[in-house]
């Protein structure tokens, strides 16, 4: 009796690779797909920080004369004189519990490299995280990596009002003028944002908190050059 022999018929090598093509396609449309996805979840992410550091900023305002704190008092490094800086005046009243700012387990920045130890909070934008884009004409990104600058121009230019309390009142149009843009260091007016630490890491824009609270993604070549105009001055 003969035994019968079963043959499985397999993939042809011109099958194979016609699936491979196919992959290969699918993989170039859906690619872009995800990445526009990611990047536009980040610049959530970014937008939903601003609005916790917009109620931290009012609060403190509400508790002192309707003034902002200073850009930064004393040093101008990151690490432990990170307590100069304004995002630790308004720590308390954005995270629960008012626990009190401690480096390195809490930072502002990502630091050089980037503190494993840190926890996660709002003075952290998740684009700067993978890479500090800086705006065109600035230089290299402030190795301290910060991701967010107070405007100080209402109160004078960046190197006269960086210590200076900023009065709300001093700004006549709240719905026109930046207070906080995307900053490789924490202190900010034009000069600052176009010749120094400003940055674009959401699709060659970058997140802006108004005096009024509201927040918009503003293309690059949407930010005033001038000093003068409203965007900076708040007149």
């Amino acid at each position: 009796m003969r035994s019968r022999i079963r043959y499985i018929k397999g993939f042809t090598l011109l099958e194979i690779l016609a699936g491979i093509s196919i992959i290969a396609i699918l993989a170039a449309i859906l690619f872009p797909s995800l990445k526009s996805i990611r990047e536009r979840t980040r610049r959530s992410e970014c937008a939903a920080n601003l609005r916790q550091i917009s109620l931290g900023l009012f609060a403190y305002a509400n508790d002192h004369d309707n003034k902002l704190p200073p850009a930064i008092t004393g040093g101008w490094a990151g690490g432990s004189q990170q307590g100069n800086m304004w995002g630790y005046q308004i720590w308390s009243y954005i995270h629960d519990g008012g626990a009190a700012f401690l480096y390195p387990d809490n930072s502002l920045t990502f630091g050089t490299p980037t503190y494993a130890v840190c926890l996660k909070n709002v003075f952290r934008c998740p684009a700067t995280r993978i890479k500090a884009i800086n705006a065109p004409n600035a230089i290299q990104p402030s190795p301290t990596r910060y991701s967010y600058g107070l405007n100080c121009s209402p109160a004078g230019s960046v190197w006269s009002a960086v210590g200076q309390p900023l009065s709300l009142l001093a700004v006549d149009k709240p719905s026109q003028t930046a207070m906080v843009m995307e900053s490789s260091f924490p202190v900010l007016d034009s000069d600052a944002y176009f010749n120094y630490w400003g940055m674009i890491p959401h699709a060659k824009g970058c997140n802006t908190l108004f005096y009024d609270g509201h927040i918009e993604h503003v293309d690059f070549e949407n930010i005033p050059t001038s000093s003068s105009n409203t965007f900076w001055s708040g007149r």
